[in-house]
């Protein structure tokens, strides 16, 4: 097939592109968990340096625990 409107050509055409899609790779959303993991033990650490451990409620030992496991 011979086209003259090179436009309606399909490649890299803007109307067959997903609009707002976000293709994310397997490392890049590895990489996003372990930033939110440390994100969550910072801030339980910081709260353990300002109020002590007791301070912590049942949830946030938990998140400790289950994050001082994993490396």
């Amino acid at each position: 097939m011979i086209t003259y409107s090179v436009h309606l050509l399909l490649i890299d055409n803007q109307f067959f592109k997903k609009r707002g899609a976000r293709i994310i790779s397997i490392d890049h959303r590895y990489n996003m968990n372990r930033a939110n993991q440390q994100e969550n033990i910072n801030a339980i650490l910081e709260k353990i340096h300002k109020k002590g451990i007791n301070s912590l409620s049942k949830k946030e030992k938990d998140l400790l625990n289950r994050y001082s496991g994993s490396n």
